[in-house]
């Protein structure tokens, strides 16, 4: 992977847009003040690619990235990897999630964050912190570890090799031996639960396994008796079903034996029930008597019919006897009101007489009183001051005055006042008794006058209807004449119903009978159809119903003793399929007792049997599931024993106490003989590294100087340098190996500070060391603040920050 074109926007202190094209830059340096960005420009590249930049705490976070003055961060890097042009985009924000797309020769493989960092991790093969640890090189790690101590340095190296990775494949390693000795102990118990259902399903199929141990051949023999179990008992179902059927035709057989015998029987009994009508013998002599009587009714009743039109005629010469009984009554209510007159005449005088002396008393009355009110006035006039305060009360005017009253007049009643006043009252009462005598004596006048003059007009009015009417005596005697002549009627009326009524029973009579002997036809009818189902009865004798029902009962007679002697003979044959069923029946039941099926009392055989044939299938099916299903198992147990085995081999061998420091003991080996290789290199085949005997200490071999060794200590900056970049390069190549053999070759690599407590003279080492680097076909970046070492690189990115904002150049 090369990194052609890299573009910043609101990333870390870059807000504005930054462009960085790195063509034809082999070997180039990031320089600037401390603080200007350019860490910013590795960590930009390093999120593009991972989405996360290594100096983070926390390697998920994306808003540190993101420039104080923006709201989003957009970078976008343009690479080379293989024979394809890549070009990968990151954008976050603060409010929303990120997004992320990549194109492969302008051709978009992936649009999301997730797609993005699979396809990053299939294309470059390295994790972020593999990639961190290969590009952008730890020198400074390096630098310390070179002069630590034996304990420090496998610190730095456990750290730097991740190889805490094999603690924690340990740790899986124990915890997938425990869920595989989990599932190998379950499959045991698996094995023992099938195990005891095949020997149950042997048990219930006839097979009985003796040894503890169940072979193969133990439960193929299961299978094979369980087969041939099941063979033996579809055949008694077989039998036992056409047993059944032989049954079933005994039975229907039976049911027409015994249908046949009953029908004879019921056929015999009801030709036995043919008898001739005990009503038929005096049939005839009720006929003839009954005509006889019709005929005798009619003829009285037109006796009696004639007899009644004479009383009717006789009757229509008088008179209606409403119109004379009106007369009658007439002439009574004359009588009563003559009886009525003289008494209202009396009544009427009388009223006068007690009127005229009523009003000479209301008169005498009325005197008397005038004479009292005179006495009155003449007491009151002489004493005029009593008299003038009577009615007065407080507030009036006094009438003598004229002044306002402030209270009522309280003044003594004089002498005579009393007296003069209770005889005025008196005579008062007296007047008033008076008129209320003569009113009640003008009322009852009043009504006898207006009774008298009633009973006059009403006379006038009957005198009136009764002129040219016959006398009362001659009315009377027409009553009587038509009273007889009404009763004559009457008589007829009456003896004509009774004509009626005799005629009425008798023609009952006779239709009764008519309807008795069409009955006895009816039923001679009758009995021939239903009799004409049992054989050929006799025809009916025309006007013989006697004749008839005596030939049809000597038939019947006959007949029904045939009929049963075909009961008899049904009978005995049907006596004799039962015996042939019972037998057959006792076959299904030793054929069952033969293969131990047992039938229920409540039971059929057939059921028995098919029951049985059903669980011997399910026993069967479940014993061949069973020892499938336990094969299974077992092949299932050898391999869950050989993982757990594995798994378990596993954690003993990482869990022991020496595995760690023999892995780092060979890792530190491998980086040795790396590092001194490139150190040879870059010291121009003056230096290379070994380690003491002790295996503790880092050495340094000076071959131009008869290949002395002497501690790390002793080297200048510059040469420490060397060996600590010979040291950070050789990981690189290490991690590097981790990688898929077809991920593309990593061509770049960064190194970042580091510099700048290194003398002139050093700085010379180290830029002929990293000419060398860039030598070699990687794109080899610096980044530094030191001018000096920055004037020595070709290509130069200059980094300044001003106004907020990092801005960078490249130098020509």
């Amino acid at each position: 992977m090369r990194p052609v074109l890299l573009e910043m926007e609101g990333f870390s202190s870059f807000r504005q847009k930054a462009v960085v094209r790195f063509d034809d830059c082999d070997l180039f340096v990031l320089t600037g003040r401390t603080g200007s960005g350019k860490s910013s420009v590795i960590d930009a590249l390093t999120f593009a690619l991972y989405g996360s930049i290594s100096r983070l705490d926390n390697a998920g976070a994306v808003a540190p990235v993101i420039n104080q003055g923006s709201i989003r961060a957009r970078v976008s890097l343009t690479f080379i990897a293989g024979s394809h042009r890549y070009t990968l985009t990151r954008e976050v924000s603060r409010k929303s999630s990120t997004k992320a797309a990549l194109e492969r020769d302008d051709v978009p493989v992936a649009a999301s964050v997730r797609e993005v960092d699979r396809e990053i991790a299939s294309l470059l093969g390295l994790s972020f912190e593999q990639f961190t640890k290969s590009v952008v090189l730890p020198q400074g790690d390096f630098a310390e570890f070179l002069h630590a101590n034996s304990k420090d340095r496998q610190d730095l190296l456990v750290k730097l090799l991740d190889a805490e990775l094999f603690r924690r494949v340990q740790k899986q390693a124990s915890g997938r031996a425990s869920t595989l000795k989990a599932d190998l102990d379950r499959t045991e118990r698996d094995i023992v639960r099938e195990q005891t259902t095949i020997r149950h399903r042997a048990s219930a199929l006839g097979f009985e396994v003796l040894d503890d141990h169940l072979s193969e051949e133990d439960e193929d023999a299961a299978v094979d008796a369980g087969t041939l179990r099941v063979g033996e008992l579809w055949s008694l179902v077989k039998r036992v079903e056409a047993s059944v059927a032989e049954l079933q035709r005994l039975a229907a057989e039976k049911r027409a034996a015994d249908d046949q015998a009953e029908h004879c029987r019921e056929a015999s009994s009801q030709l036995e029930a043919v008898v001739t009508p005990p009503s038929l013998q005096d049939l005839q002599q009720r006929l003839d008597g009954a005509r006889a009587a019709v005929r005798a009714a009619e003829e009285a009743l037109q006796a009696v019919e004639d007899a009644q039109v004479e009383a009717e005629k006789s009757l229509a010469t008088f008179p209606p006897r409403a119109d004379v009984t009106a007369i009658v009554k007439l002439w009574e209510q004359h009588s009563a009101q003559l009886g009525l007159l003289g008494p209202a005449e009396g009544a009427l005088a009388k009223a006068v007489a007690n009127v005229v002396n009523a009003v000479a008393a209301q008169e005498s009355a009325e005197t008397f009183a005038a004479r009292a009110m005179a006495e009155r006035e003449r007491v009151l006039q002489q004493n005029h001051a009593f008299a003038a305060a009577q009615g007065l009360s407080a507030g009036d005017a006094c009438p003598i005055c004229g002044e306002t009253l402030a209270d009522a007049p309280a003044l003594p009643t004089p002498a005579g006042i009393d007296a003069a006043q209770t005889v005025l009252a008196q005579a008062e009462e007296a007047v008033e008794a008076a008129r209320r005598i003569v009113n009640t004596a003008g009322k009852t006048e009043a009504a006898a006058r207006e009774r008298l003059d009633g009973i006059s007009a009403l006379k006038v009015q009957l005198e009136r209807e009764l002129d040219g009417k016959n006398a009362l005596s001659t009315c009377r005697d027409s009553l009587d004449q038509i009273a007889l002549a009404e009763v004559a009627v009457t008589e007829a009326r009456d003896a004509l119903t009774d004509a009626r009524d005799t005629l009425t029973k008798g023609r009952k009579t006779l239709s009764s009978l008519d309807h008795e002997t069409i009955a006895a036809w009816t039923t001679f009818s009758e009995r021939t159809t239903a009799c004409a189902a049992l054989g050929t009865p006799p025809h009916r004798k025309e006007n013989d119903l006697a004749g008839s029902w005596a030939a049809l009962e000597a038939w019947a007679r006959a007949e029904a003793a045939a009929y049963h002697g075909k009961a008899q003979l049904a009978a005995t044959t049907g006596t004799q399929l039962a015996e042939q069923a019972k037998a057959q029946a006792a076959g299904q039941y030793h054929d069952c007792a033969a293969l131990a099926v047992v039938v229920e009392p409540a039971q059929q055989p057939l059921l028995a049997a098919n029951a049985a044939h059903t669980h011997a299938e399910r026993d069967l099916a479940d014993l061949q599931a069973a020892t499938a299903e336990r094969r299974r198992l077992d092949n299932e147990r050898t391999l869950l024993r050989t993982d757990w085995q594995a798994a378990e081999s596993l954690n003993s061998h990482l869990r022991a106490n020496r595995f760690e420091q023999w892995y780092l003991e060979e890792a530190l080996s491998r980086l040795l003989e790396g590092a001194s290789a490139t150190l040879r290199e870059l010291s121009a085949g003056q230096y290379s590294l070994k380690l003491d005997e002790n295996r503790k200490d880092f050495l340094v071999v000076d071959h131009t100087n008869a290949d002395e060794t002497r501690p790390v200590k002793t080297l200048s900056g510059g040469e420490t340098f060397l060996a600590s970049l010979s040291l950070a390069l050789a990981l690189a190549d290490e991690i590097a190996l981790l990688a898929p053999a077809t991920a593309p070759r990593l061509e770049a690599l960064f190194l970042d500070e580091g510099f700048g407590t290194l003398d002139p003279d050093t700085l010379d080492t180290v830029a002929g060391a990293i000419e060398e680097l860039g030598a070699r076909g990687r794109m080899v970046g610096i980044v530094t603040h030191v001018p000096e070492l920055a004037e020595r690189v070709p290509v130069r990115f200059k980094v300044t920050k001003v106004g907020g904002t990092s801005r960078i150049d490249r130098e020509p």
